[in-house]
């Protein structure tokens, strides 16, 4: 949703106005049911725009606690405990995209602050290299040998892997995280 790129074909499912309440474990120990049912109570639609909730979306609007957001999309709820080499990359740029219009308490936006810093140094080279040898590897190797096969349609195949990948690579030069495919 927070990337921009909603058009008339995103409105298939968990599109329209919502918001997520990101919580601490303590607040949402003591509100945390009332926060929820306020949140259900809200009208389902905004300025002509339904909201479409779907069990899809759950966990991603509402009420959710902070350690459980980013366990969802980094596999860890504090920022020094993600696995770099395992993380995956649209995951990072989900979690670390959209606006948070308040957070007095700070805890959420201190750990996306720090995911906005990007990659650290050594992981940021690491998928340069790996990026580069794939686009290589599809781009400067597999297409030509498919095309001097004659297999067309495979060539294609390699040329838009090769394309991916140089997206991607874009994105990490610029020490960003590459979105979900079809948001490169």
């Amino acid at each position: 949703d927070c990337f921009g790129d909603d058009d008339e074909f995103s409105r298939d499912h968990d599109w329209g106005p919502d918001f997520c309440i990101w919580v601490t474990e303590e607040v949402y120990a003591k509100a945390g049911p009332a926060l929820e049912k306020a949140y259900e109570n809200l009208p389902k639609e905004f300025k002509g725009y339904q909201c479409t909730r779907s069990a899809r979306g759950r966990g991603r609007r509402g009420v959710i606690t902070i350690p459980d957001f980013y366990r969802r999309f980094v596999q860890a709820s504090r920022w020094d405990e993600i696995d770099w080499r395992q993380v995956q990359d649209a995951a990072l740029a989900a979690a670390a995209n959209g606006e948070v219009f308040r957070d007095e308490e700070g805890v959420f936006t201190a750990f996306r602050e720090k995911l906005q810093e990007g990659y650290p140094a050594s992981i940021r080279l690491l998928k340069i290299a790996e990026g580069m040898a794939r686009f290589s590897q599809c781009g400067q190797y597999n297409c030509f040998r498919m095309w001097e096969r004659k297999d067309a349609m495979t060539a294609q195949m390699m040329l838009w892997d090769a394309i991916k990948e140089a997206m991607k690579l874009q994105h990490y030069i610029e020490n960003r995280y590459p979105p979900h495919d079809k948001w490169l």
